[in-house]
């Protein structure tokens, strides 16, 4: 008897006590391995997002960099929305448009080749591509007012909202320059409704647009601005600045001329 009162071992509450131990440091280990997990997982979908939307923003600065005139497609700009003249990767010429969708929350893109535009035969899904998550874009439009001779910006670039030109002298001069668009940055416009050219008027492109792009990093709202120059219309200010210095310089030699013969 005295034998079986000297073995060690374990009581049940000392098992009882062990067993909990053992349970907390278990759940303390869990739960920061899963913590960890989480932080991870969320900064690699934030990374991710911005890598989104950076791809996003330098596509849309391309296609805008690259952006072209013709007869059939126009530039047509928004606040939400820009459309454009593009070069479709793999399916040549056509218009590429870029727009927010507000109930998704999302910029999209839409592709549509030349033939579907000239047909204005409507997209098909694949045709539009959801690019990135955001929470808001703003698109504005920089450009050369001819009459004030000064910069200035517009919240929208359609027909309606871009002043004319109906100097029937300007045009019926300028319509030879016109016959290389490339050179020119500016085509004739076409009325939608009759699809007739309207000799007297052209619809440019603006010089550049901006970007204004938000999105949220976790609580936090980011904010990104982008100004992209729009080359061919840089080219046609420039080539139309040279011209107005070169008037210049002829009226002034003009001007020295005619003092000239009056002084002698």
């Amino acid at each position: 008897m005295s034998k079986s009162m000297n073995k060690k071992g374990f009581t049940l509450i000392e098992l009882a006590v062990a067993s909990m131990l053992l349970a907390v440091v278990g759940l303390a280990i869990v739960s920061t391995f899963t913590g960890g997990l989480k932080v991870y997982y969320r900064l690699r979908d934030n990374v991710s997002a911005r890598t989104e939307i950076l791809m996003s923003l330098d596509r849309m600065e391309r296609d805008l960099k690259n952006t072209y005139t013709d007869r059939k497609i126009f530039f047509h700009g928004e606040p939400k929305k820009i459309a454009f003249p593009a070069v479709l990767t793999l399916r040549g010429p056509g218009r590429a448009t870029y727009y927010y969708d507000d109930y998704k929350k999302a910029l999209f893109k839409k592709e549509e080749d030349y033939a579907r535009v000239v047909s204005e035969v409507s997209a098909r899904d694949q045709d539009i591509k959801m690019l990135a998550a955001i929470s808001d874009i703003e698109f504005s439009y920089y450009y050369y007012d001819e009459n004030t001779k000064m910069y200035g910006w517009k919240s929208s670039w359609t027909e309606d909202s871009v002043a004319k030109k109906k100097n029937d002298e300007k045009t019926s001069s300028s319509a030879k320059e016109n016959s290389d668009l490339g050179d020119r940055g500016e085509v004739k416009r076409i009325n939608i409704k009759t699809g007739k050219e309207e000799e007297d008027e052209t619809f440019p492109s603006p010089i550049g647009v901006k970007i204004k792009l938000a999105y949220k990093d976790g609580e936090k709202n980011v904010a990104i601005e982008r100004f992209v120059l729009i080359p061919l219309s840089v080219s046609k200010q420039l080539s139309e600045l040279k011209k107005l210095k070169k008037e210049k310089e002829k009226e002034a030699e003009e001007k020295a001329k005619d003092a000239k013969a009056a002084a002698q």
